[in-house]
C-alpha cells in the first residue's frame, strides 16, 4: 500500500539561480493561486525565465474526505510502512 494522500495535493517545482529568485518566485506561485481560491482545479503553471522557472499542478480526488484519509492513514501505518 502507498501512503494516501489528502483531497488536494499542490505540488510546486522551482528551480532558479539564486534564492532569492527561488522565493521570489514562490511568492509569485502563491499570489496567482489565491485568485483561485473557489476553485483551485482551475490553476496549473509552467514557467520559465533566464534565472528561474516553475511548474505548478493541482489534483484533487474528490473521493477523499477528511475521515477517509484518516482510516487509510492509520491502516498504512498498521502495516509498518
Amino acid at each position: 500500500m502507498t501512503a494516501p494522500k489528502r483531497r488536494f495535493v499542490l505540488t510546486i517545482e522551482i528551480g532558479a539561480d539564486t534564492w532569492k529568485d527561488a522565493l521570489r518566485d514562490l511568492r509569485d506561485v502563491v499570489s496567482a493561486l489565491e485568485g483561485h481560491v473557489d476553485d483551485p482545479r482551475l490553476f496549473g503553471s509552467c514557467m520559465g525565465s533566464p534565472s528561474v522557472g516553475h511548474i505548478v499542478e493541482v489534483h484533487e480526488d474528490p473521493t477523499m474526505t477528511h475521515e477517509r484519509y484518516v482510516e487509510d492513514l492509520e491502516k498504512y501505518l498498521s502495516e509498518g510502512k
